[in-house]
């Protein structure tokens, strides 16, 4: 989501999620490059880069909590 402009939601197909959606909204081209920026320069200082529920689907029917394995990797 965080590198996913408005403009190409529908590229997103988060499971058991509506095609397009995210709890967090997306991001614009400032912040796409905002955070590249700050995703290369954490990488750069070792530091490992998950997830963190992209999209945020906590807590609601189809949550991150219920998705299998090959879900996630989807």
């Amino acid at each position: 989501m965080y590198m996913l402009p408005e403009g190409k939601r529908e590229l997103s197909d988060p499971p058991k999620q509506d095609i397009g959606s995210s709890d967090i909204g997306f991001n614009d081209t400032d912040g796409i490059r905002t955070t590249f920026a700050q995703l290369r320069g954490a990488w750069e200082e070792g530091n490992e880069i998950g997830t963190h529920f992209n999209g945020h689907f906590c807590g609601a029917e189809g949550d991150v909590g219920t998705w299998t394995v090959k879900q996630w990797k989807s």
